[in-house]
């Protein structure tokens, strides 16, 4: 269910943390692992068409799910056999409302591996910025692209908040509008190139891999994570 969010509800939380999902709450990419299993010729083709700027993410979810060979039943036997969780993730979202801070992971890809992954805890996956829940204490809000297995196919719906095809999710877009939303801080856990502009713009950076390059060179305030048990640790020392 999708709740509007009030101001009494969103004055409530001093801060958002903002966390990417494949490499960041998971210790491997998650696309990467399924495409490597199961896309039979080479992927990293399209990948590279991406780094070029020859095809925007959109497109090349949409390449990627075109090539996707396995059934939904497969491919959640492969993601449990496959794909960890780092670290202290879980308890790490029991504390950060003790915090008064509200946990929302963005990513740029499915919503079928995000539930799969944690399917121990509630979810609500949102299209607007308007429909995040401030108010259910269980329940992590996550903006993603939905994709489906109809007839031996798969599809891909896509989450647009702005007319920005070239990201979806646009991850700028939702920062700044909950920055509108009378939020004091916004903290985000990231770690990947294609998060600069996010990383800029937060007041503090949790980061991993070459994200913590590009905060070290830019003199961004962050702190290289390995795991959640040491973003909680931090936190409780700030």
């Amino acid at each position: 269910m999708w709740i509007s969010c009030k101001v009494e509800d969103i004055a409530w939380y001093d801060t958002v943390i903002l966390c990417d999902f494949d490499w960041t709450i998971t210790s491997k990419d998650v696309c990467d692992e399924i495409m490597n299993r199961f896309w039979k010729d080479n992927w990293h083709k399209a990948g590279e068409l991406y780094d070029q700027q020859q095809i925007s993410h959109k497109e090349l979810n949409r390449i990627f799910i075109d090539h996707l060979d396995v059934s939904p039943h497969d491919l959640e036997l492969f993601l449990n056999e496959n794909i960890n969780i780092r670290e202290g993730f879980f308890t790490f979202i029991e504390n950060c409302r003790k915090r008064r801070c509200l946990p929302i992971i963005i990513s740029w890809w499915w919503d079928f591996y995000i539930k799969s992954v944690l399917k121990d805890i509630n979810l609500s996956f949102n299209e607007s910025v308007e429909w995040i829940d401030f108010d259910s204490s269980d329940m992590i809000n996550v903006f993603s692209n939905r994709i489906s297995f109809n007839e031996n196919i798969w599809d891909i719906e896509y989450v647009q908040d702005t007319d920005n095809d070239e990201v979806v999710p646009d991850k700028g877009f939702i920062l700044s509008e909950i920055r509108s939303k009378w939020i004091k801080k916004v903290y985000v856990i990231w770690d990947s190139t294609t998060d600069f502009w996010v990383a800029e713009n937060a007041d503090f950076v949790f980061s991993c891999w070459k994200l913590s390059h590009f905060c070290k060179d830019n003199q961004i305030k962050h702190y290289n994570f390995n795991n959640f048990n040491e973003i909680d640790i931090f936190l409780n020392n700030i």
